[in-house]
């Protein structure tokens, strides 16, 4: 059979490479360690965007309690055993080696060919079954961490297997090594595995899990992954096909979009082509390419009102362990850590020229778009923590100009607004107000003259009324709608007029109204 052949001829070059190159094969071992340790969490991220990759419509996660097993299958393209036109190699040699990958960046999500030995945190065998092209049918492998001489024993290929143990036997691998192998070194071919997935052309599946790790895969990332959101994952395909996850079990069957629905989002696709050269030049001292300009989008949650919601995260196709500190989900195509967990914009000029984008882009929506500025969680957008916070921090601070724009487009289009939507208005002043400079040489008289006066004057203006004047009661005792509003009173103007603003002063760091 061909499949067969070729397994063959890769053990055979394998074997070779273990004895001339014991060294080589120590590294490979423990660098497969290494990078399992590095993926600790990100398993089924992992898989899933394998088979985003290739899916036609439908992507599976299925889990067996009866065999311990967990698979992850899809009905797109084969698992291929020959190189495919424009791809440097098949997709199994691809996967039986290390740091390669058929995956162009911007193509496709993962693209550094180390992911997929993230299974190894959970099981210690795998098999990947595929529905192949004509000349090759039903087929798969299994692959082992670390692959033994007693592993050997119900292989079919007996001629392969026989080789592999007397390699094993016969090596002048160091001791802690000894009669050991990476599992990408060899794979056991299946002429004809058992299929259990309906509609499924490749699966791969994680066996015979040890009873504690599948408890801990079920309520660690299996549930995590539930919870996640995934409606930008589709965004790497270039044919915009509207996949569907469907995570199925005893007790369940749950189906989730992998692409952005209007009826949960406001989506704000970014235009970044006004940074290109920047980008492009940032990308070129990283070695990272990209043929397209880089994406990125902003994506408002259209449910979300509840204070103690999950915070947004930074995406980058997957979502990534960074948080946006708001509701606010952040999209794009970041440089991402090797395992796809952290992005680095302290040190990555790449990173922070698109997170300066996001927040342009995050402006201007509030200011052009009446649906973002009239989301009830908008001004908790502008009072996040981490890096979001402190990239709009070096922007609004002290800057009332622009933060009075934005909180007139928010409050022009707010509805029926709560007395916490107030007490949050103000909280954002006072985060932004200007701190005081050049030590004890400068009086704070003359700060609040030339800095906190002029700063608190722009929101002094007629069409922006932010101080509630009329509570209704019956609305809600804890948190009533707003009925009336007035202006603010200038600073200066508001010790010689008839009409006075008190002023709590900060709590906590903030300007309470």
């Amino acid at each position: 059979m061909l499949v067969k052949s070729i397994v063959g001829e890769m053990v055979r070059e394998k074997c070779k490479l273990y004895q001339d190159h014991p060294d080589t094969v120590a590294g490979h071992i423990a660098h497969e360690r290494a990078v399992t340790n590095d993926y600790r969490g990100r398993v089924l991220y992992e898989l899933l965007q394998n088979a985003v990759d290739r899916a036609e419509a439908n992507i599976w996660i299925i889990v067996d309690p009866a065999s311990r097993s967990l698979t992850v299958a899809n009905d797109g393209k084969p698992f291929g055993a020959r190189a495919r036109q424009n791809e440097p190699r098949s997709d199994l040699k691809a996967l039986c080696s290390i740091d390669t990958s058929n995956k162009k960046p911007g193509e496709a999500i993962g693209n550094k060919g180390v992911g997929f030995k993230s299974v190894w945190e959970f099981c210690r065998s795998v098999s990947i079954r595929t529905k192949g092209e004509a000349d090759t049918g039903t087929w798969a492998i299994r692959l082992r961490w670390p692959l033994e001489a007693k592993h050997l024993n119900q292989w079919e290929d007996i001629e392969s297997a026989q080789l592999i143990r007397s390699t094993l036997e016969n090596s002048t691998l160091e001791k802690k090594f000894y009669g050991r192998a990476p599992s990408f070194y060899f794979p056991e071919f299946i002429s004809n595995p058992a299929w259990k997935e309906e509609g499924a052309v490749t699966a791969i599946e994680l066996e015979d899990i040890e009873p504690d790790a599948f408890d801990l895969l079920l309520s660690g990332p299996l549930q995590e992954l539930k919870s996640a959101p995934l409606d930008f994952v589709c965004d790497i395909r270039t044919d915009g096909a509207p996949l569907n996850l469907t995570v199925r079990s005893e007790s369940e069957e749950i189906t989730k979009h992998l692409f952005t629905s209007t009826d949960n989002w406001i989506r704000v696709d970014v235009d970044t082509s006004l940074r290109s050269h920047d980008l492009k030049d940032a990308m070129v001292s990283l070695g990272f390419e990209l043929d397209r300009d880089p994406r990125l989008v902003l994506a408002f949650p259209l449910r979300t009102e509840d204070q103690s919601a999950p915070s947004g995260k930074f995406h980058g196709y997957l979502p990534t362990e960074v948080e946006t500190g708001s509701p606010l989900h952040i999209q794009g195509d970041f440089y991402l850590s090797e395992s796809r967990k952290q992005i680095d914009f302290q040190n990555n000029r790449y990173n922070r020229l698109l997170l300066d984008a996001a927040v342009d882009a995050l402006i201007a929506a509030v200011l052009r778009e009446p649906g973002v500025a009239k989301l009830p969680y908008i001004f908790r957008v502008f009072r996040g923590r981490g890096i979001l916070a402190h990239a709009l921090s070096e922007r609004l601070t002290g800057n009332g100009q622009e933060l009075s724009k934005l909180i007139c487009a928010a409050t022009s289009n707010t509805v029926s607004p709560r007395k916490s939507y107030f007490d949050e208005l103000f909280q954002l002043v006072g985060e932004y107000i200007p701190p005081k400079t050049n030590g004890h040489f400068f009086k704070w008289d003359d700060h609040y003259l030339h800095s906190v006066d002029p700063y608190l004057a722009c929101f002094s203006k007629q069409d922006l009324k932010i101080v509630p004047t009329i509570l209704d009661r019956d609305s809600s005792q804890d948190d009533p709608i707003v009925t009336g509003t007035c202006s603010l009173p200038g600073p200066s103007s508001a010790t010689n007029s008839s009409t006075g603003l008190f002023c709590r002063g900060r709590v906590a760091g903030n300007l309470k109204g």
